[in-house]
């Protein structure tokens, strides 16, 4: 019975170790109302043909004057999705993280005051994605592009968003 009960200890404080529990928010880091990151997403375009490629850059910058401590869960830093329409609940129709695999280790960056991350991906629907699927053409319409800044723990995550329309 001993032998039981210490197994399952060291299993609770592995499944802590490797983020089966919730981790504390690091100190200085983004809080939730208010939060000192912000994000911008820029395209290089406001009207695309169903076919062009979507060149989308997100900056998230630091507008405090304090450093901002940000823990990873992964080597995943950010994530860019594309949706129907102008509401971030529509259909997801790309998303950058989709079929990728990212390593599996906490980290943690120091962003200085007035310092920014940006990230620069290309979404071409007429290449296969990550995950080895055939692009697609994206049908006329509006979409809505959302840059988030992949941060562990529990406080909100900051994003941007930008508007385009396929003609």
């Amino acid at each position: 019975m001993i032998g039981r009960s210490v197994s399952l200890i060291v299993i609770a404080l592995s499944m802590a170790a490797v983020g089966g529990a919730a981790q504390p928010e690091p100190a200085g880091g983004i809080g939730g109302v208010g939060t000192p990151v912000v994000g911008t997403l820029r395209l290089d375009k406001k009207a695309y043909a169903p076919t062009d490629k979507i060149k989308l850059t997100i900056t998230f910058k630091n507008t405090s004057k304090s450093e901002v401590k940000l823990m990873f869960n992964s080597g995943m830093k950010y994530d860019i999705e594309i949706r129907k329409g102008k509401s971030t609940t529509g259909e997801v129709v790309w998303q950058w993280s989709r079929g990728r695999m990212f390593i599996q280790m906490i980290t943690n960056n120091t962003l200085e005051p007035g310092k920014s991350l940006t990230f620069t991906e290309i979404y071409n629907p007429t290449e296969k994605t990550a995950d080895g699927k055939p692009g697609h053409a994206l049908d006329t319409g509006t979409y809505t592009a959302t840059g988030i800044l992949a941060l562990g723990g529990r406080a909100p995550r900051p994003r941007a968003q930008a508007t385009f329309n396929v003609k």
